[in-house]
């Protein structure tokens, strides 16, 4: 039976002015000094400066809302979290993007196309080589209440290393390219005459999803070592295609007037976002190969997909062949069987000390080795004694033992 795993921008304007130098000779006589400075600059606008906090509350939801237990955890066959610094990075992601755009926003009319048009045109590249993207932005303007649908994505590809632990193999080695994704849709109400009570001027209309996937597929195949048992082995993904998906529903605590922003302001993240919906699938096949027997591969290939990911990532590994005996010990029971028989060494020596055929010593002289090799066991952390090795660590010395003790 096989075994089955769980796995800035600066704004600036110039004003150029033409004259002569009588001219200039006149203003002098006449004015003495003239001081030419800019235009007036806008005034910001208290009403999307509001605007553009929510927006900036509304992004810490979605960051905060995508790292949840079942969005945190590990990409199959990597140590990737989508979410994560080393991802998407979505709580510093969209902080800076929404920053940004609460900028790009401050002077506008909260109901104008012109900032409709500010909105559709925030997409930039972040320093993390995170991409913000605002989908095509809808305005309707109802006697100051305003209501805007605005899609979000964001988007990155990254190299990481392939990564898998079980029972029986681990698994390290060779990058593997994924496309990381999030998007969800606002669609925000904004009472413009309340900017000045933002829990009674904004909310969601419409209770929005965070949809999170994950794409890879390698064009050749992938090494990584690995130990089987006691032996190092290396492993060969060929074929491996990953597509990963998580659905993230946030939810309207009272499902009355749509999500206010008292509630996403104040409402547990456990009780805001409703239960993850994952899916996607792998594809892919592994094999091992060794140095230890002829041939390549020692075993496989088998595959290693799984066509529905909804309740985890797992596979069956069919019987390893040549390699299965290998894994039948650890490194940590050799080192405790070397204990063992140092430990007997220490204790034969209360039988007597006789002489022993061929070797031209006594047990006395061979007992006289088993100190050093327990220390060398102490010291890579395998405990050997005398009790309790049945229902845990071992206990108890095992010095000077007497004929016939158990050492565990």
């Amino acid at each position: 039976m096989g075994d089955q795993f769980s796995g800035g921008f600066a704004r600036g304007r110039a004003l150029l002015t033409k004259t002569t130098a009588a001219g200039i000779g006149f203003t002098m006589i006449v004015a003495g000094l003239v001081t030419v400075g800019e235009p007036a600059q806008a005034a910001p606008n208290p009403a999307s400066q509001a605007l553009g906090s929510a927006l900036e509350e509304l992004g810490t939801v979605i960051a905060v809302g995508s790292s949840i237990e079942e969005l945190s955890q590990a990409l199959p066959l990597t140590g990737l979290a989508p979410a994560a610094a080393d991802g998407l990075d979505l709580l510093q992601s969209l902080n800076t993007a929404l920053t940004n755009v609460k900028s790009d926003i401050d002077e506008l009319d909260p109901a104008s196309p012109a900032l409709e048009t500010a909105l559709e045109n925030a997409d930039e590249t972040l320093p993390s080589g995170v991409v913000f993207d605002v989908g095509d932005v809808a305005l309707a303007n109802n006697s100051g209440v305003v209501d805007y649908t605005i899609p979000l994505t964001l988007t990155r590809a990254v190299s990481v290393p392939v990564a898998f632990e079980s029972d029986v193999f681990d698994m390290s080695g060779s990058t593997i390219a994924i496309d990381l994704g999030v998007s969800t849709t606002l669609n925000v109400r904004f009472d413009t005459s309340k900017y000045l009570t933002p829990d009674a001027a904004f909310s969601l209309t419409t209770a929005p999803t965070i949809a999170v996937t994950a794409t890879a597929a390698a064009g050749s195949p992938i090494s990584a070592s690995t130990r089987i048992g006691v032996t190092d082995a290396t492993a060969t993904l060929s074929g491996l295609s990953l597509n990963a998906t998580f659905s993230a529903p946030i939810h309207d605590p009272d499902n009355v007037g749509g999500i206010t922003r008292d509630e996403w302001m104040n409402t547990q993240v456990s009780d805001l976002v409703g239960d993850v919906i994952p899916g996607g699938s792998v594809v892919g096949d592994l094999s091992f190969d060794t140095s230890l027997i002829s041939g390549t591969p020692d075993a496989g290939p088998f595959s290693i997909g799984d066509d529905n990911l909804f309740n985890g990532y797992s596979f069956t590994l069919p019987n390893l062949g040549d390699l299965a005996d290998f894994g039948l010990i650890s490194p940590a029971a050799i080192i405790a069987g070397i204990g063992q028989a140092a430990a007997g060494l220490g204790g034969a020596q209360s039988v007597g000390d006789v002489d022993l055929p061929f070797i031209g010593g006594s047990v006395r002289r061979i007992a006289q080795a088993s100190r050093p090799i327990l220390d060398v066991v102490d010291a890579l952390g395998v405990v050997c004694g005398t009790e309790g090795g049945e229902t845990g660590v071992p206990a108890g010395s095992v010095e000077d033992l007497v004929t016939g003790t158990q050492v565990f």
